[in-house]
């Protein structure tokens, strides 16, 4: 995940893994997922690893006695999870609650469309969510956008999305335990000074506070939108929701024609 403190709060690089969950929950374009809403999401900041490693190396070369060992005794090698599930779980419920919150407080002018996410409870009902969410959607905005000369894109972006979404399900339908007593014991041998400079132990970690960053963090270095555009960001963001709860006005209204004058008819053929 994004950085906490370093090199730059929040600071991301790329769209990989969880990341890419929030990029596209806070754009507005990610609307359902197949998720275990209380499977433990564990996940760490990026800065947080790179500490424990360059720690790890140091401790290396003090401790040739290792712990923890995999393979036989002619190659030991000691292991040092860096993972946030033994000593500060987060939930992926909590997490997309923390985005969604969160990401309305400080919206981007480059959403592209109101916060709405459902998360599916299996592949069968998440191919029925993506159908109705994405698909039929991404096919409206498509021919819309041939009718008035623009180049149509959405239905493109959302297969993308979905190759995405379906290498990522693996992890976010399973749960993992992991085991990090070299890392707690690493944690230990350091003094207050190099505990300040190469923070790692998750228990450091406020997840709430962590999510602040990461949002504002998208919003700086993935969306290349500054702070400074907040108030803007922010009518955008009003003008989405108003369009958003239209569209949802509209199809409940069309529907229940629909089923009225269904019964309607069928009651009409029958008596």
């Amino acid at each position: 995940m994004p950085t906490y403190q370093e090199p730059l709060s929040g600071w991301a690089g790329n769209l990989y893994g969880p990341i890419g969950i929030t990029v596209g929950v806070a754009m507005g374009l990610l609307k359902a997922l197949y998720i275990k809403p209380l499977n433990v999401a564990d996940i760490v900041p990026a800065d947080f690893v790179v500490n424990c490693i360059i720690s790890a190396a140091w401790d290396i070369s003090i401790d040739r006695e290792p712990a923890t060992y995999s393979g036989n005794k002619d190659n030991r090698i000691k292991i040092y999870n860096c993972v946030s599930g033994p000593q500060n779980p987060v939930l992926w419920e909590k997490t997309w609650k923390y985005t969604e919150t969160l990401g309305k407080s400080i919206p981007s002018k480059t959403c592209l469309w109101y916060y709405f996410f459902v998360p599916a409870p299996s592949e069968r009902i998440y191919k029925i969510y993506i159908t109705f969410l994405h698909i039929i959607p991404a096919y409206i905005v498509d021919f819309v956008a041939m009718l008035t000369g623009r180049k149509p894109q959405l239905v493109k972006t959302y297969k993308k999305i979905h190759k995405f979404c379906d290498v990522l399900q693996y992890f976010t339908t399973r749960q993992w335990k992991f085991e990090n007593e070299n890392t707690k014991n690493l944690w230990k041998k350091l003094n207050a000074e190099d505990k300040t400079v190469f923070p790692f132990s998750m228990k450091l970690l406020n997840w709430k506070d962590y999510f602040e960053v990461c949002i504002r963090g998208v919003r700086l270095y993935i969306f290349k939108d500054p702070m400074d555009t907040l108030e803007e960001g922010k009518a955008h963001y009003r003008r989405l929701k108003i369009y958003h709860y239209s569209v949802i006005t509209i199809v409940i209204i069309l529907l229940i024609a629909f089923v009225y004058y269904f019964f309607k008819t069928v009651f009409n053929i029958l008596f």
